[in-house]
């Protein structure tokens, strides 16, 4: 297939994707109460952080190691990791309960809970996996119907009245979608040379060795991820449910930003940046930097010009004055994701150059940044104001701090960055 026509393919379905979620919580907003729409934030930042602890961070090992060797030896590295996560379901998805047990969410989304949140993580170390191996447009198409098609499916039933639950039909359609994504995954991997495997044994020592160093990453990730979990529960504790279902619309707006900065920048040049940088090309890699910043910071002024003009129309159509009286936090959330998304240049250049320690212990730093800013605020001000301006005080930190050990590192390569 032409290139061209690849990533126009591609950026398609991502931004159907991203599309997507908006519209389904756009007619969640206007269709259920906000006190639906913030359990459905609970349900979904709950799951998205416990994707975390079943993965743990465990593909920036395996990736690595895949994009390091012959495709050939790729079955081998795969049916390790895949062990591994079988080793950790059996210790993590028992204590999932206890988000029931304390009644943080409801019983009876107890068994959708674990299904999306098993077939959820096997369709996203799929894709990821068909990232890494190049197949941009086929991870494209996982990825819609593990996050797009079935927003739509359950954006119809809503509107139709189907089921008068509209939080049930929507989990039950995410449940398809994913199921779904995962079967399409695993048959576009069938291709590799899986009859070499047979009759080897489980490498052991890799699979401890990538624990050693995915462990960096999760101890990072976990802690960036929290705050994106944590501001959920916190504006549920100060503020209440209703307001979670505010923030949750205006940051699912402002997160199709980065999202899809991933899908049109991302995920297309991340991993040539790392393959130039692991063969000694330092030009290649700055070129491909720059070339990465250049396109966030292009998208980002676009979609800034795009919420200007969309959002009171969109708000208009809501016509609901709990989403419009806070309208000016919308504003503050958006810089934060422009600015989150431009860290990941300085974020993924340090991936490249194996600064894994660096790269946690930022995190670790963040959340301290988080929470001490969150309190102070809050002191003065009410729940979801401290909130939002947290999370942009916390934006610019790993922005700035990640730009700065970028550069400490280049220095001490003798190469500089203009």
């Amino acid at each position: 297939m032409n290139n061209r026509l690849e990533v126009l393919l591609n950026v398609g379905l991502r931004g159907a994707t991203l599309i997507s979620k908006f519209a389904l919580l756009f007619f969640l907003a206007k269709y259920a109460e906000p006190e639906d729409v913030g359990v459905y934030g609970l349900i979904s930042v709950t799951i998205g952080y416990l994707l975390y602890f079943l993965g743990v961070d465990y593909y920036t090992y395996s990736t690595r190691e895949m994009l390091s060797v012959d495709r050939g030896k790729w079955p081998e590295i795969l049916r390790n990791q895949a062990v591994f996560h079988v080793l950790v379901y059996l210790v993590v998805l028992p204590f999932v309960s206890i988000v029931f047990i304390t009644e943080i969410l409801s019983l009876k989304y107890l068994i959708p809970f674990y299904l999306l949140l098993i077939s959820e993580h096997i369709a996203q170390e799929l894709n990821r996996i068909l990232i890494a191996a190049g197949r941009v447009l086929t991870a494209s198409v996982v990825l819609f119907l593990r996050s797009g098609l079935w927003c739509y499916i359950a954006i119809g039933l809503i509107y139709f009245k189907v089921y008068e639950d509209n939080l049930i039909v929507t989990l039950s359609t995410w449940i398809v979608g994913s199921v779904a994504a995962a079967m399409i995954g695993i048959v576009a991997l069938k291709d590799l040379s899986w009859k070499d495997i047979k009759g080897t044994s489980v490498d052991w020592s890799w699979i401890k060795k990538g624990l050693s160093v995915a462990g960096l990453f999760l101890i990072g990730t976990l802690c960036l991820r929290g705050i994106y979990t944590a501001d959920r529960y916190i504006v549920n504790y100060l503020s209440g449910v209703a307001m979670v279902g505010v923030y949750t619309f205006y940051m699912a707006v402002c997160s199709a930003y980065t999202s899809f900065i991933d899908a049109a920048v991302i995920s297309f040049r991340y991993a040539k940046m790392v393959e130039a940088y692991r063969r000694g090309d330092i030009t290649q890699f700055l070129i491909l930097r720059k070339g990465m910043q250049n396109a966030i910071i292009g998208i980002g002024v676009l979609i800034g010009i795009a919420a200007a003009v969309m959002i009171n129309p969109v708000l208009s159509i809501l016509d609901k004055s709990s989403y419009t009286n806070q309208i000016q936090f919308f504003w503050i959330m958006l810089a934060s994701s422009g600015i989150v998304a431009l860290s990941l240049v300085p974020h993924y250049s340090l991936y490249a150059f194996g600064k894994d320690r660096v790269l946690a212990v930022i995190n670790v730093v963040g959340v301290l940044v988080f929470f001490t800013s969150t309190y102070t605020i809050s002191i003065y001000y009410e729940g979801l104001t401290s909130v939002v301006f947290s999370i942009l005080i916390t934006s610019i930190y790993f922005l700035l701090f990640k730009q700065l050990f970028f550069r400490l590192f280049l220095n001490t390569l003798n190469i500089e960055v203009r």
